[in-house]
């Protein structure tokens, strides 16, 4: 009876300090985002001072609710706020487990966020380290293979050129400023295939016209440098493969053997190398316009079988998503009568609903019946399977 008794009080007591923060039960307005003063309470009246079944209920009733809803609206593109500055402090509360489904909302969110984004922004590298201790490192890898490696490959491929006259270094600052992040697999094979490629057609170009080989031999020390101040030079065996290679062109030139290219130059390329192979010696400044244009033309090899994946979808997304629902995502032999995109069944039997995906849009439609497909989100989505499946019940 004394147990009963002291019980309602404490139930009491925590109403009127939930009313008090304020949280009351009825409106449940308070901000998630000033979380001091609930953390506080819920630290002082942990287990087993506060029954676990009051805790829990506190925790999963009133707190998740919030948090789910407040991550469920946050926008990274817009929101001015850093999300782990509001969402982190709950991790010694409330636990990884508790917090897993709405590091999986980030997660997404991100992926959909960062399909829009360049890699001179910095604010996603803002967004994102933070959470390297946070998600495991199996999330964190799938997260930036998907949205952020698509990005920084198009900026070497369409960005980076090498031009031993005028060097501009901005778009590899852009990604090494990942080089944390990114698995030294990762980050070798993005350096190989999108930069180093570029690097050795314009080392090759040079040195088959008769080069100033001081001149030579600096600017391949100037690289080496910019490589070693990232530190990638000693750490990554792809990258020091990379300027082995060159370094073996360089001596072959400076013999007398021929050079072994790289690559097999293209047609324009090739003609450019005979422009510079005139009598004389060309200078470091000589070379740089030249060698710039032989880079952008010279072929690009084959992607290997380890090589870096292509950019998520949205399909990759929706497929994501039904996965994290518990839903099958699986294809038909059928197609949209109008659009001829492939249609997929998504659930089960009766309760299954067909859909197709519009990538281009990032769009998702949903037949509503024989003849109409609508455009609905995720959450819509959700709705149309539920009901499908209240139908069938």
């Amino acid at each position: 009876m004394v147990c009963v008794y002291w019980m309602v009080h404490v139930i009491i007591f925590f109403a009127d300090a939930f009313a008090y923060f304020p949280l009351p039960s009825a409106s449940n307005e308070w901000n998630p985002r000033d979380y001091d003063p609930l953390i506080t309470l819920l630290e002082t009246w942990r287990p087993p001072l506060l029954p676990p079944f009051i805790h829990d209920n506190i925790v999963d009733q009133l707190i998740l609710p919030k948090l789910t809803k407040e991550v469920t609206d946050w926008n990274p593109r817009h929101d001015p706020v850093m999300i782990h500055t509001w969402l982190h402090p709950w991790l010694p509360v409330l636990g990884a487990d508790r917090l897993a489904p709405l590091f999986a909302t980030v997660r997404q969110k991100l992926i959909v966020a960062l399909r829009q984004w360049h890699p001179s922004d910095p604010s996603a590298l803002r967004i994102i380290d933070p959470w390297r201790d946070v998600f495991s490192s199996a999330d964190m890898e799938t997260l930036i293979v998907k949205a952020v490696l698509p990005r920084l490959v198009a900026i070497l491929r369409t960005e980076f050129t090498v031009n031993p006259r005028d060097q501009k270094t901005e778009p590899l600052q852009w990604v090494m400023a990942w080089r944390e992040l990114l698995s030294p697999v990762h980050m070798g094979q993005l350096l190989e295939q999108e930069m180093f490629v570029k690097w050795a057609s314009a080392l090759y170009t040079w040195l088959v016209a008769s080069p100033n080989f001081d001149d030579v031999a600096q600017w391949y020390s100037w690289w080496k440098s910019v490589l070693d101040g990232y530190g990638v030079v000693h750490a990554n065996p792809i990258v020091q493969s990379c300027l082995r290679r060159g370094l073996d062109m360089m001596n072959q030139a400076a013999a007398g053997i021929k050079v072994n290219p790289p690559i097999t130059p293209s047609a324009s390329s090739s003609s450019l190398a005979a422009s510079l192979s005139s009598p004389g010696r060309v200078s470091f400044a000589a070379a740089g316009s030249a060698v710039a244009g032989s880079a952008a033309t010279m072929p690009r090899p084959a992607k290997s079988a380890q090589a870096i994946g292509p950019s998520v979808t949205f399909k990759d997304l929706l497929e994501e998503w039904a996965q994290s629902n518990n839903l099958l995502f699986l294809p038909t032999t059928k197609v949209h009568e109008t659009s001829g995109r492939p249609l997929f069944r998504l659930g089960v039997g009766a309760g299954s609903v067909l859909v197709y995906v519009d990538n281009s849009d990032d769009l998702v439609f949903v037949r509503e019946d024989a003849a109409r497909w609508v455009p609905v989100d995720f959450d819509g989505l959700l709705e149309v399977v539920k009901k499908r499946e209240r139908r069938r019940v």
